[in-house]
């Protein structure tokens, strides 16, 4: 009789397990969607400072740690400065590390839209821990998904696209 029920409750499992991800497929979803242009189509990019201020302080960065080298020092811009002090080379970040790498294996040439997938992943992050938060306050799961959704697709997030910095603090 309980080899009958397993079956049966196995599909419960997986089905609650999937009910579970659906909000969290959703949001990644939209954050898709919504930023399909630049993620998908080589024609879009988010401008202003991610291409002219955060993407050549991610290439100083690649370049230099591509040389086996610590990037402390910035010889190039204002007459030097301290590279490893300024917060937003984002040098000490670790999911900056994994854009670094990424211009590493792919090239330099890719190193934007490294660090727009690193923002869009990030605005998705910012959703789900809404969700989560939400969730904990005892919201049900659609005004939670919703409410995820207002954050994650709203005023703040498209706003501060340009600013890779706040958009990776927000998200936290």
């Amino acid at each position: 009789m309980s080899s009958d029920l397993t079956p049966a409750i196995q599909c419960i499992v997986s089905r609650s397990r999937f009910e579970r991800m659906a909000p969290l497929l959703a949001l990644f979803a939209e954050v898709l969607v919504f930023y399909h242009r630049v993620l998908f189509l080589p024609a879009y990019a988010i401008p202003y400072d991610l291409q002219g201020y955060h993407a050549p302080l991610a290439a100083f960065a690649v370049r230099a740690l591509g040389s086996l080298r610590v990037p402390l020092w910035d010889p190039y811009t204002y007459c030097g400065f301290p590279y490893f002090a300024n917060i937003t080379t984002q040098l000490f970040y670790p999911p900056a590390w994994i854009a670094f790498l990424a211009a590493k294996v792919f090239g330099l040439e890719h190193l934007l839209k490294a660090l727009e997938w690193q923002l869009v992943l990030h605005v998705f992050v910012g959703g789900v821990f809404t969700y989560f938060l939400l969730r904990r306050l005892g919201v049900g799961w659609a005004s939670a998904t919703l409410g995820a959704t207002i954050f994650q697709l709203g005023a703040y997030f498209t706003s501060q696209a340009q600013h890779l910095g706040a958009v990776c603090g927000a998200a936290w």
